[in-house]
């Protein structure tokens, strides 16, 4: 026995509500979204390479003298006596 299309659809509904109700059907959830990307700062610059002074004159113009051993522009050659500290 078929119903008629109005028929047809009401009890569509009805028999899925009814399915929700009893829990056959499970309700639509939001998934979260996800957590925003970390950006990792950027690392720091070597020490030791990241500046060149060709002499002493010129760090002490940029304001960088003295120049202590594993500082950025420190070299051997501008330390005269080599004890570590350049452009005394």
């Amino acid at each position: 026995m078929a119903l008629p299309d109005a028929q047809q659809a009401m009890a569509t509904y009805w028999y899925a509500a009814w399915q929700h109700y009893l829990g056959a059907t499970p309700t639509p959830t939001r998934t979260p979204a996800p957590p925003p990307a970390v950006v990792a700062p950027p690392a720091p610059a070597p020490a030791g390479g990241s500046a060149y002074y060709a002499n002493c004159a010129a760090a002490r113009a940029a304001g960088a003298a003295p120049l202590h051993r594993g500082d950025p522009g420190y070299r051997s050659g501008l330390d005269r006596d080599g004890d570590g500290i350049a452009c005394e």
